[in-house]
Formats: structure tokens, C-alpha cells, sequence
């Protein structure tokens, strides 16, 4: 699956930015399009957290302790990557040539250090979300693939373990 993540994320982060860009060119620039983009972002980063969530639980390798958990407050941090991502991403790729001036960083060096940037603000949403709850939150996941070497799969062989 490693591999994969790479076209599913790719996946994700493009309908984001197909939605992002008809949000920017529907509504005219000022304070309610800033707080509806930010109400999309916040949507669509849920849902893809959830979603995900929901189809890796159908994979027999994950079980979980308490699924409503996972689902609701699991999917919740999860989506905390895509609030920063998605906004990023849609960055990233806009022309330097649009009427909004330009965005996109000129040089790969540019381009390294607002990923590593990126990186860092999710960290930094996580922690201050964590300490702001005021607890230790851990989600137990049961991985009987991991735990018993028995139903690991030997790779690029075909077998569902």
C-alpha cells in the first residue's frame, strides 16, 4: 500500500483543489468567501479523514477497540492534515500569472521550506489540540497482522492475510 498512497493522496488533494478554485472564481473576494472556504476546508478535511477511516476498518489486518471512537475523534485529528494540506496544496499550485499576484514558490528550495512548514503547523495543530483536551488521548489499534506474524502476508504474492 505504500505506493499507493502516493496516487490517493494525489486523488484527494486535486478535488480539493477543483473545489477551492470554484469557490474562488464563484464568489468575489472578501470576508464570506474567506469564512466559506475556511467551512469547506473544514468539511472536506473531515470527510476525507473519515472516509478513509471507514474503508481501511473493512481491511482484516485492523480492528479496533472502540470503533465510534476512531470514527468520530480519530477522524477528527486525521482531518487536522488535510486542514493545513488542502489550503497548501491549492497554494502550491495556483499560476504565478493570476490576478490574485503570485503564490508559488520560484525555487525548490522555496518549494522544501513551506513543505517542511507544513509539516510543522500539523505537529503544532495536533500538540495544541491534545493539550487543549487536556488528556493523554490514545486510540488503541489492534493490528493482529502486526501482533501475530502467522497472518502477514508475504508481498506481491496475491494472498489477502
Amino acid at each position: 500500500m505504500f505506493f499507493a498512497t502516493h496516487f490517493y493522496f494525489c486523488f484527494y488533494h486535486t478535488l480539493s483543489n477543483i473545489i477551492l478554485r470554484k469557490v474562488e472564481t464563484t464568489y468575489s473576494r472578501g470576508w464570506k468567501r474567506t469564512m466559506f472556504t475556511a467551512a469547506i476546508v473544514c468539511l472536506m478535511a473531515y470527510t476525507t479523514a473519515y472516509m478513509e477511516t471507514l474503508t481501511i476498518s473493512g481491511f482484516p489486518c485492523y480492528t479496533f477497540e472502540d470503533r465510534s471512537l476512531v470514527y468520530s475523534l480519530g477522524s477528527a485529528f486525521y482531518g487536522v492534515y488535510f486542514i493545513v494540506s488542502f489550503p497548501m496544496f491549492y497554494r502550491l499550485g495556483r499560476s504565478q500569472q493570476s490576478n490574485t499576484g503570485s503564490c508559488r514558490p520560484e525555487t525548490w528550495f522555496e518549494a522544501a521550506t513551506e513543505s517542511l512548514a507544513t509539516g510543522m503547523l500539523v505537529l503544532l495543530l495536533l500538540d495544541f489540540i491534545r493539550v487543549g483536551l487536556g488528556q493523554d488521548l490514545q486510540i488503541k489499534l489492534l493490528r493482529p497482522c502486526k501482533l501475530d506474524a502467522s497472518t502477514t502476508c508475504a508481498p506481491f504474492t496475491g494472498n489477502f492475510c
